[in-house]
């Protein structure tokens, strides 16, 4: 009997630079349209579209590994291939912010800054910075916590549904 064993590592890590591409090939046709921070039906189907598409890595999985799979394994799969997806979102996200459309956030930055002045007066410069720093780091670690924990979800599901264990 010739058992070959998949090693998950490098298939976590293919799959998620899979999917990880295409997710940039996704965030490059936002912003060649100008919708990078739109938000509407066709923008959030297609998001979930790819996210749903996380089963894809799970299901492979299991037909490399002669139909078994278990849970812990299809959680680990959906969780590796989720982080590699996110941190080539948040990459893809700071050179835009900083470096291709930094005009833009400073824009961005200083109409909230008139918006803070108006609803706080009394807010010292130093004040308004540091809270519009924390804010942009807090929703890049908010947007990467979100499509973990959406992994999360998916493959619990997709792990659960698919799941087998091997026959004595």
């Amino acid at each position: 009997m010739n058992d070959k064993t998949i090693s998950t590592p490098k298939f976590i890590l293919k799959y998620g630079l899979i999917l990880g591409i295409i997710w940039g090939i996704y965030f490059c046709i936002r912003f060649a349209t100008d919708n990078v921070y739109t938000r509407n039906w066709f923008f959030s189907s297609m998001e979930l579209v790819l996210y749903i598409s996380l089963i894809y890595p799970i299901y492979l999985y299991k037909s490399f590994n002669k139909g078994i799979l278990k849970l812990s394994e299809a959680l680990k799969i959906g969780m590796g291939v989720s982080l590699i997806i996110g941190l080539i979102w948040i990459i893809l996200s700071i050179v835009l912010e900083e470096i291709i459309q930094s005009e833009y956030i400073i824009q961005n930055l200083n109409d909230i800054r008139e918006e803070m002045l108006i609803n706080n007066p009394n807010m010292s410069p130093e004040d308004i910075q540091e809270t519009m720093r924390s804010d942009k780091t807090f929703f890049l670690l908010m947007d990467f916590t979100f499509r973990l924990f959406f992994g999360f979800v998916i493959s619990l599901v997709a792990g659960a549904i698919m799941r087998k264990k091997k026959e004595l």
